[in-house]
């Protein structure tokens, strides 16, 4: 069966963000310069329609697509921090749960 037959999900395609990042969203530059502290570099991967659901957001707001996700990891920091990690799930040595 070929990729072309209906009823076959088609794997999510990720794409690099680092090539997007040299498209300017118009007036965003600026701000986003000034409350840049850190100008580290980072490759971040998503998969395609969420990768276009920001850039319109981005669009919407005139701001940049590292502006927002800046922004959503600030709103989403505490409900992350709450989720629990791979190391929480694993039975402890002594036999008890954490």
């Amino acid at each position: 069966m070929h990729a072309g037959n209906r009823g076959e999900r088609r794997p999510t395609r990720l794409v690099d963000m680092r090539a997007l990042l040299v498209q300017p969203v118009p007036g965003a530059y600026k701000r986003c310069m000034s409350t840049m502290a850190d100008k580290r570099k980072q490759s971040l991967y998503f998969p395609e329609e969420m990768l276009r659901e920001i850039q319109d957001e981005a669009t919407r707001q005139d701001r940049s697509l590292s502006w927002i996700m800046q922004c959503a990891w600030r709103s989403a920091r505490a409900t992350i921090g709450r989720m629990p990690g791979t190391n929480d799930l694993l039975p402890r040595a002594n036999g008890s749960q954490p």
